[in-house]
């Protein structure tokens, strides 16, 4: 099983997806090289659904 191929998509609100990109962000400050890459792709996967839906965040969140 090719756990690549499954997709899941979550609904969510501006305020959550906004944590949740705050918590990828902090994981990524917090986090050893191992897991570096997947949070930086997560934080990027999030912050690009974010924009794409007109978001508005209230801070920049790079």
């Amino acid at each position: 099983m090719n756990l690549n191929e499954r997709k899941v998509t979550l609904e969510l609100s501006e305020h959550d997806a906004t944590l949740l990109l705050i918590l990828i962000q902090n994981e990524l400050k917090d986090t050893d090289e191992t897991w570096h890459a997947y949070w930086k792709r997560l934080a990027h996967q999030v912050r690009h659904s974010i924009e794409r839906t007109g978001f508005q965040t209230r801070k920049k969140y790079e």
